[in-house]
């Protein structure tokens, strides 16, 4: 019984820590976007673009899907496959716009 409990607990847990990384990333989304686009309009590219914001942007959930996303990419996948799957990850409403072909 206490097995069950302590499962349950821990299941609720990761919930609640998923649950609130949501406002965390959009409340981020904003500034990465405005940081990626003036990068790229200086004339790189966006696998650049997005490792400046790696190493200079704000710790923090949006940060680290942006890290998987980074990585995604250098294991060959397509940029946009890597950002459809950050999507899948974090069913934030205003990330489900960005991965558009």
């Amino acid at each position: 019984m206490f097995e069950a409990f302590q499962t349950l607990d821990q299941s609720f847990r990761r919930w609640n820590q998923r649950r609130k990384r949501y406002p965390q990333i959009a409340a981020a989304l904003p500034e990465a976007i405005d940081l990626i686009a003036l990068v790229m309009k200086a004339g790189l590219d966006f696998q650049v673009a997005l490792n400046y914001y790696i190493d200079w942007g704000p710790r923090g959930p949006l940060h680290d899907e942006l890290v998987l996303v980074q990585t995604e990419m250098q294991l060959g996948s397509s940029r946009v496959q890597a950002l459809r799957n950050m999507v899948q990850r974090t069913p934030e409403p205003s990330l489900r716009e960005t991965p558009r072909p």
